[in-house]
């Protein structure tokens, strides 16, 4: 029990400080590794900004010394003379709500966390300030191809450290050897270009044992099922947003999720506690983020877990004839009404350098060929949340796969939110 427990502890702790982990890597030239640009001029201007600055992130309190948002903190204080408040939600609050009731009393947070759910909604919004003149672009953690598909708007960014992750699917080499499969079956099918949703299924099927308590798949996010079919609640069109919950693509996906999760299950329902019991030998494939391979990698090292797992992209749907991967994306901005703006990007590229180099760390942990698997995943990315993320409350099609997993009537459910999302989407065109 102290082993789980244990375990348990872990997952959390290394998938906060991972979960900003980049699978591909721009490489641009020059650069000075310090943190900064080595420009006395820029030094100057942030030594002329006032001494205080704010900052957020979910689940950070500062008080984490191992944190690369310690460091980063520290480096600023000790060479700049800056004192950086961290600021938190508080009750309900989330922290992008935090966000925008800081911008709303005129007292902005100067350097928030960002997410590809976001990245749109804040813009629109006027939330976010452009970075480029005062953060360093040369530097490896500002990944400009990334930064180019998802922050860059009116030919400047409003993020910089913008990282993009692939979503894969980890497997148990010996539950599929028991039940007559290959070791790595699903990365054989994905080479044989026959890693299909019926492929991952009929897998799924024959692996779960009700008795022994073993699941065909835990799985960490229910937005995979959406992306790996090419669908999402809402479409960019023309320049306009546009409600998409009723197209044929997200009607298969739906019925993929009911089918799999209720009528003939074969899924867990767990998110943490489904990746502990993956790690336990409880189900044969696990959704996750690439990230979560070093996690997995540094528990067998500490003896916690001795699974045997591979690796393989996640299955494709019918929809998806470009075999588009998941994946998330995540960065940090600055509050368009930020009074120290080179201040602010000083920390945005001190964060990158730390995190830059846990990440590093990290890939040494990574079996043989995924380090290559992942930058080649992270390069074609389909994330429905970019432009899901204008419905704020409803956070894209989550609460549609929600209740549609737990048996609700499809067509029940779409009528529910088909009203609220089209106010959502109206509200959103009005400010573009």
């Amino acid at each position: 029990m102290r082993n789980w427990k244990r375990l348990a502890a872990l997952l959390l702790a290394m998938a906060m400080l991972l979960c900003l982990c980049a699978c591909g890597e721009d490489k641009p030239a020059g650069g000075n590794e310090g943190g900064g640009t080595g420009d006395a001029d820029r030094d100057a201007k942030i030594l002329a900004e006032p001494k205080e600055i704010s900052f957020i992130v979910p689940g950070y309190d500062g008080t984490d010394e191992e944190s690369p948002y310690y460091k980063a903190i520290s480096e600023l204080e000790t060479k700049y003379g800056k004192k950086v408040t961290v600021m938190q939600a508080v009750g309900d609050q989330t922290w992008n709500q935090k966000v925008a009731a800081q911008v709303a009393a005129k007292d902005p947070i100067d350097v928030f966390y960002v997410s590809i759910s976001e990245y749109l909604n804040m813009y629109q919004k006027g939330y976010m300030k452009a970075v480029d003149e005062y953060i360093d672009l040369t530097q490896p953690w500002h990944q400009l191809s990334v930064m180019d598909d998802y922050v860059k708007f009116d030919g400047k960014y409003y993020a910089g450290h913008v990282t993009a992750t692939a979503y894969v699917i980890y497997y148990n080499r010996d539950l599929l050897i028991n039940n007559g499969y290959g070791a790595d079956e699903p990365m054989d099918l994905y080479n044989a270009g026959e890693w299909t949703w019926e492929k991952f299924v009929e897998i799924c099927r024959e692996c779960t044992d009700e008795t022994a308590g073993i699941v065909g798949i835990e799985n960490m996010f229910d937005e995979v099922f959406q992306a790996s079919n090419m669908c999402r609640a809402v479409d960019f069109v023309d320049g306009k947003y546009k409600l998409n919950i009723r197209s044929a693509e997200m009607r298969k996906t739906l019925e993929m999720v009911q089918d799999i999760f209720y009528t003939n299950k074969i899924c867990g329902v767990g998110y943490v506690t489904g990746q502990n019991k993956f790690l336990k030998g409880k189900s044969v494939f696990h959704g996750a983020y690439a990230y979560e391979e070093a996690t997995f990698a540094g528990l067998k090292q500490s003896g916690v877990v001795s699974l045997d797992f591979g690796v393989a992209p996640f299955p494709v749907g019918p929809n998806n004839p470009d075999k588009k991967n998941f994946g998330h994306s995540t960065g940090f901005a600055m509050a368009s009404g930020t009074d120290a703006p080179y201040t602010a990007g000083m920390l945005i590229d001190l964060i990158g350098k730390y995190q830059h180099e846990k990440e590093s760390e990290a890939k040494e942990l990574l079996q043989e060929g995924s380090k290559e698997l992942y930058e080649t995943l992270a390069k074609d990315l389909y994330i429905p949340s970019y432009t899901d993320g204008v419905l704020e409350q409803g956070f894209g099609a989550f609460y549609l796969l929600y209740y549609i997993r737990q048996g609700d009537d499809i067509n029940k459910v779409i009528g529910e939110y088909e009203t609220i999302y089209q106010k959502m989407i109206d509200d959103a065109n009005d400010l573009l």
